[in-house]
């Protein structure tokens, strides 16, 4: 039997060969669909929800192995389709693009294959005003899909926007702190307050990454306070006063650093004992 044709927003259900080399019977309804839909008196909402139905029962059909394997199985492939953005994600200089799109297609083709695994990696690039709504809700949606895995947070801002227009998302990621499990920051460090402030203790917190922007100026005001991390064991840093980041020195096994003083790396020797 040959394969079926791959899926795809323009998919043309009329070159399916599933069934004795012709259309399969999902296929055939989808024709169907997609006639009364091009009618001017068809009632689009009605019809587009149930081609929405309809594909995914296609996806089912045409999917000649994820769907046979057990859900730890598919999960792990599709783990391994996006480590490489979750893995080589560099706060400073990912592109926006290319922080979602491997999660936009697979979430997008079929809602099976949304497995929390794949969505408690949480990267968010706002580059513009008019984006930061668009991003807020993706990233409620993320979070949704999380379930109760630990996060890795990762914020990137290319401009400065008001603190009342960032702080929504700021509300959000704060909603889930116990859940960080890695921050990555390349934000000014004005916002670091409005973030992580009053936060307590972080109890799966295990990694920071900070890279304020070179022109992001430090003030006496602007520390970064994290509280209690029992479990913080790495901190990678760059364009920061060590004296004014706020973390379980003495609990660190890991830290890497560019652009700092030479007076804070002595400090940071004194720290660790």
């Amino acid at each position: 039997m040959a394969p079926g044709p791959t899926l795809s927003s323009d998919y043309d259900p009329n070159k399916c060969l599933l069934s004795a080399g012709g259309p399969c019977q999902a296929c055939l309804k989808l024709v169907t669909l997609d006639a009364q839909i091009s009618h001017p008196q068809s009632s689009i909402i009605d019809l587009r929800t149930k081609r929405r139905l309809l594909k995914t029962n296609i996806n089912y059909q045409h999917d000649p192995l994820i769907h046979r394997f057990p859900v730890e199985i598919a999960a792990q492939v599709f783990i391994f389709y996006v480590e490489e953005i979750i893995h080589h994600f560099r706060v400073d200089s990912t592109p926006e693009s290319e922080l979602s799109a491997p999660l936009q297609i697979l979430g997008s083709v079929c809602h099976t294959w949304r497995t929390p695994q794949l969505w408690s990696t949480i990267n968010v690039h706002l580059y513009s005003i008019s984006s930061i709504p668009l991003h807020i809700d993706m990233a409620r949606r993320w979070l949704n899909r999380s379930a109760q895995l630990p996060l890795s947070i990762s914020l990137s801002f290319s401009d400065s926007y008001a603190i009342q227009m960032v702080s929504p998302l700021f509300v959000l990621i704060r909603e889930h702190a116990p859940r960080w499990r890695q921050l990555n920051l390349r934000i000014r460090t004005i916002y670091y307050e409005k973030l992580i402030g009053g936060l307590d203790i972080l109890p799966s917190l295990q990694k920071i990454v900070l890279y304020p922007p070179s022109e992001s100026t430090w003030t006496s005001t602007e520390d970064f306070c994290t509280g209690k991390t029992p479990c913080l064991e790495h901190l990678e840093a760059s364009n920061i006063i060590l004296a004014k980041v706020h973390v379980q020195w003495s609990a660190l096994t890991s830290f890497d650093a560019t652009g700092i003083y030479l007076a804070d790396i002595l400090g940071l020797l004194r720290w660790s004992h």
